[in-house]
């Protein structure tokens, strides 16, 4: 294989026959044949300009690439090179992929060769931008030195010392940078004196959310942070909470509770706390807090309540308005309230009902049942009037029956027959006809509520709907005194009748024995002149 030092011998060689005075020189013409001859034969291996008038090996044209790179600064464009060298483009590229391949200090990337020396350049340069703004992200560093971020990640993650840059994600951190930060944020949490949104520490700290949370943890695990989180830390809605806020907080409504003997449930959510019954009663140091939709209450003032309403039914005749009740003793309470009261009493007595803010008795709705009294005789009698006048109707209509069975008969026998098991027949459909003719007949319990005026409005429905069986059966049992007492009337009537009749027909069948005795004494023929 040829070697430079070869060329350097045959040029030199060729020079001295060309400078020598004897007819043994060469012409230019036959140094280009001689060349072109060994090129042709593989004896030698070089690469001709452009214009063909130089030539060069291609181990110096790698070394003529690498030099060009070097003055460049350790950044060279591969089309620059071959202006430079005039040699064509793919010699100089195959020079330079071969250079690449045998040093590892260059890199070859989109048609330009860099070299170590631009690498840390770039690294000292990196390093006076941190000192200058503090970070710097992979994407401004690209576009500040014109390279893809792709070679600069490849040509910076080597060089960078973790004493003095930090890389998260994509962003360059100078440490003192963090380190100035984090200060920023120990001060910032202990000037805070009430809550305050993560977001907006976040924002006067200047730090990325990753960034934060993790000056967070270590000023934490450093005993730096007299606070706590509201939420967990992924939350829109998260707070950081200062100890001394709590502990004023916890104060202000331990003052609060002792006064009134009970905290509003609005309050609380106001200053962000929890509306566990656990939480509060730790926080409030007591035991036993009843827990309503809208109030905690001590559990005396609660049974204090609770004993007064029980008072309260009892001295208004089994009836208690609880809003009432309560309103008298300035509390705070809203509807929900009102009715969790009234079925936590409910529940504990059975004899108690409750309903719309109103707590009743089983006394109550007999009272009311008794007031219904004159409306359910009065509904009684017409219902009697009603069955009555139903009963004349089918008999009525039976008479064509009757006579058509006598035609077609034509025996006394069979009408008696006939008469009889119909009678039967009627006798025994006649009670479970009238048990549907009374059912048929609607008890209106609220309209009779209404006129008698002795219940709220607001219970009115539901005290109809409890006193509707004692109602009914009320009025069951008067519809059956007046059938009954109707009954016994109609039978000591139809006696009285039959007694009379037959005192009438003794009557008049004495006078016939007396008239028939009479004319046997006369004799001869006796005529009766009829007046």
């Amino acid at each position: 294989m040829t070697t430079w030092k070869d060329i350097q011998k045959l040029a030199s060689d060729l020079q001295r026959i060309q400078l020598a005075q004897s007819v043994n020189k060469l012409s230019e013409q036959n140094c280009v044949e001689v060349i072109s001859k060994l090129f042709n034969r593989k004896a030698i291996n070089v690469v001709f300009t452009r214009d063909g008038h130089s030539y060069v090996t291609t181990k110096h044209l790698m070394t003529e690439v690498q030099n060009e790179c070097l003055g460049n600064g350790g950044r060279c464009s591969l089309t620059e090179a071959a202006t430079a060298l005039n040699v064509d483009f793919d010699h100089v590229d195959a020079a330079a992929k071969r250079l690449v391949a045998e040093d590892d200090s260059y890199k070859l990337f989109n048609g330009e060769l860099f070299s170590q020396e631009f690498a840390q350049r770039l690294h000292q340069e990196l390093l006076v931008l941190l000192n200058e703004h503090g970070f710097q992200t992979v994407q401004q560093l690209a576009k500040h030195w014109n390279i893809s971020q792709e070679l600069l990640n490849s040509m910076l993650l080597d060089k960078v010392d973790s004493n003095l840059i930090v890389l998260d994600e994509s962003t360059f951190y100078n440490k003192d940078y963090l380190e100035s930060r984090k200060n920023v944020l120990r001060g910032i949490l202990a000037a805070i004196s009430k809550p305050m949104s993560i977001a907006s520490i976040q924002k006067r700290v200047g730090l990325t959310t990753k960034r934060f949370w993790i000056a967070y943890d270590e000023l934490q695990n450093e005993g730096e942070v007299s606070g706590r989180l509201s939420a967990s830390r992924t939350s829109t809605a998260c707070s950081y909470i200062p100890h001394y806020y709590d502990a004023l907080i916890h104060q202000c409504l331990k003052n609060i509770y002792r006064q009134s003997n009970y905290i509003q449930v609005s309050l609380l959510r106001k200053l962000g706390i929890a509306e566990d019954k656990k939480e509060v009663e730790k926080m409030l140091e007591q035991k036993n807090i009843q827990q309503l939709p809208t109030l905690f209450i001590a559990d005396s003032f609660y049974k204090e309540i609770v004993n007064g309403i029980n008072e309260d039914l009892k001295n208004n005749g089994g009836l208690c308005d609880v809003r009432q009740y309560v309103q008298a003793n300035e509390l705070p309470i809203e509807d929900a309230d009102i009715d969790e009261i009234g079925e936590k009493i409910a529940q504990e007595h059975k004899n108690i009902h409750s309903a719309n803010g109103y707590l009743f008795n089983t006394d109550y709705l007999q009272k009311i049942v008794k007031l219904l009294e004159e409306k359910i005789e009065l509904k009684a009698k017409l219902e009697l009037d009603r069955i009555q006048s139903e009963k004349k109707q089918p008999q009525k209509s039976a008479k064509p029956e009757k006579d058509d069975d006598w035609n077609e008969g034509g025996g006394k026998k069979k009408k008696g027959g006939a008469k009889g098991k119909g009678s039967g027949a009627k006798q025994q459909q006649q009670p479970g006809r009238d048990r549907d003719e009374r059912e048929e007949s609607p008890i209106q319990t609220e309209e009779w509520l209404r006129e008698v005026k002795e219940v709220p409005e607001d219970i009115l429905d539901t005290v109809a709907e409890e006193i509707k069986p004692a109602v009914s059966e009320r009025f069951q049992s008067v519809l059956t005194h007046l059938i009954a007492t109707q009954s016994t009337v109609s039978v000591q009537g139809q006696k009285n009748s039959i007694q009379a009749l037959q005192r009438s027909i003794k009557h008049l069948y004495d006078s016939i024995c007396v008239f028939d005795a009479g004319c046997s004494t006369f004799s001869g023929q006796v005529f009766f002149i009829c007046f």
